[in-house]
């Protein structure tokens, strides 16, 4: 939606998929999230330039995502007999 109002090249846009890829890794969906980190780094038009804090965030997740042991979402109990 964010990609549509805004268009590709926008920042917002890769800051939005970078928050997508972490939220896809932090539920344990890896490849999910590797699509969408080189997604973000992909985009036509990047204005910030590839040493921008951003793209390097970006970036930094993507190599967690590849190097490190699966992100998993804190499962939280429920309380006894709610379904």
């Amino acid at each position: 939606m964010k990609r549509q109002k805004l268009g590709k090249a926008h920042p917002e846009v890769a800051i939005t998929m970078n928050n997508l890829a972490m939220l896809y890794a932090s539920l344990g969906r890896e490849p999910e999230a590797r699509l969408w980190f080189e997604n973000a780094l992909k985009l036509p038009g990047n204005s910030l330039g590839k040493s921008h804090p951003n793209t390097l965030a970006v970036k930094r997740n993507l190599q967690k995502v590849k190097t490190t042991s699966p992100m998993r979402a804190v499962k939280i109990p429920r309380k006894p007999g709610k379904r």
